[in-house]
């Protein structure tokens, strides 16, 4: 999803995609359900990288946890800045109903209305690949538990589909809440997945926050 904006990136920027355990090369390792635990994988691989001026991006799920590990960063005294995509302001009231124990067709039909998942989630093969890791991540979404404090302390840019059901455009003003610098909200005319639709948009997005 993301390789292909190496070509477009500046010669003096490397990408680095976190790959969470149950997807791709990871596919045989048991996906993880609790958020808390994703932060703490993420911030040990940055360990192994330089301390260098970084920009985050979280689609989805990943925005909560890009956005939780900006906090941590900052914590530590290095900043990063923050792209956010698809996701709803975690301390946002009322939560969603809860999903992640729903029968397999029914947690298939809830995902579809909510996020307009691929109707090709129907296929029995791609089922028995995908499903554990989307009811994880279901999991850890409807699990986690949203500390207020500390805020975030520099710039915040939000993208966000028109279409989007689960983190509309309405939703986005609340991001303001959560950030002392400032909230730069983007719209398109897409769905959940308008990284996949929209992908170089996304890129140029994230590209102008690179400093």
């Amino acid at each position: 999803m993301f390789q292909p904006w190496t070509a477009s990136l500046p010669h003096d920027v490397e990408l680095r995609v976190v790959q969470l355990p149950g997807r791709q090369e990871r596919g045989a390792e048991a996906p993880m359900t609790q958020l808390r635990e994703m932060v703490e994988r993420v911030l040990e691989a940055l360990q192994a990288i330089p301390s260098l001026p970084s920009t985050l991006y979280g689609h989805s799920l990943g925005g909560v946890l890009a956005f939780e590990v900006a906090r941590r960063l900052e914590a530590r005294g290095q900043a990063p800045r923050l792209v956010v995509g698809a996701c709803r302001p975690p301390h946002h009231e009322p939560r969603p109903a809860q999903i992640r124990h729903l029968p397999s067709g029914d947690f298939i039909a809830a995902l579809e209305r909510r996020y307009g998942t691929p109707s090709e989630l129907r296929s029995p093969q791609l089922q028995e690949i995908a499903l554990p890791v989307l009811r994880a991540d279901i999991t850890a979404v409807e699990t986690h538990r949203f500390e207020s404090q500390p805020t975030f302390g520099g710039d915040l840019t939000i993208l966000v589909g028109h279409r989007d059901k689960s983190a509309s455009p309405e939703l986005a003003a609340g991001w303001r809440a959560l950030t002392k610098g400032a909230l730069r909200v983007h719209q398109i005319d897409g769905g959940h997945l308008f990284i996949d639709t929209h992908s170089e948009w996304v890129r140029q997005h994230v590209s102008q926050q690179l400093g």
